[in-house]
């Protein structure tokens, strides 16, 4: 026969769990901060935790800026029109599948940003980026949603004792119908975007 408690205490560290994983959904209107700038160079490159402030903070640059914990941000333009949106899971840097808009509101490109420990042979740990960058998949759209291009980021890693590794960015192109139109290879040296 089962236990009673035993079903209770599932059923409440399920719950518990469930809330430890939900992430808060926070909206970003670009018109209400003359720190928008400030908040990319947080998300985006490698210069996160050393801005200046802001002569003025309001509650949307405290809560992007001074608050560290996971959120969904949700970015807006002055009219109220999607810009992207994705996950800060710690700290100030954008993490996880980063999704850009077209102003009429069609996906524009998705990004994949990630410094996740990747293993040799070996069972050596090799971590590519100290921060969050480029890694992935990365696709890119026309306006009608066909997709433009897309950009695979391979880690090659060799089992010497001085860990080197490579990483490949491979470039597929695709004609307006979707079929492939080229693939072509080259080495990546990562380089922040501070748009």
């Amino acid at each position: 026969m089962k236990s009673p408690f035993l079903a209770l205490l599932f059923y409440v560290s399920t719950l518990t769990f469930g809330q430890i994983q939900k992430i808060d959904t926070t909206n970003i209107y670009k018109n209400k901060t003359k720190g928008f700038k400030v908040y990319k160079r947080e998300w985006f490159t490698p210069k996160a935790g050393t801005y200046n402030g802001l002569s003025k903070m309001n509650k949307q640059d405290s809560l992007v800026l001074e608050d560290e914990s996971p959120r969904y941000f949700k970015i807006y333009d002055a009219k109220k029109r999607l810009l992207f949106e994705g996950s800060r899971k710690k700290g100030s840097e954008m993490e996880g599948d980063i999704k850009f808009y077209y102003k009429n509101g069609k996906l524009k490109r998705i990004e994949h940003w990630d410094n996740k420990d990747y293993m040799d042979s070996c069972g050596n740990g090799i971590r590519i980026n100290d921060a969050p960058g480029p890694e992935g998949t990365w696709q890119f759209f026309r306006k009608n949603g066909s997709i433009k291009k897309q950009y695979d980021y391979i880690v090659k890693i060799y089992s010497f004792p001085s860990f080197d590794y490579n990483v490949i960015k491979q470039i597929t192109k695709f004609r307006r119908n979707g079929i492939k139109k080229s693939v072509k290879q080259k080495p990546y040296s990562r380089k922040f975007r501070d748009k």
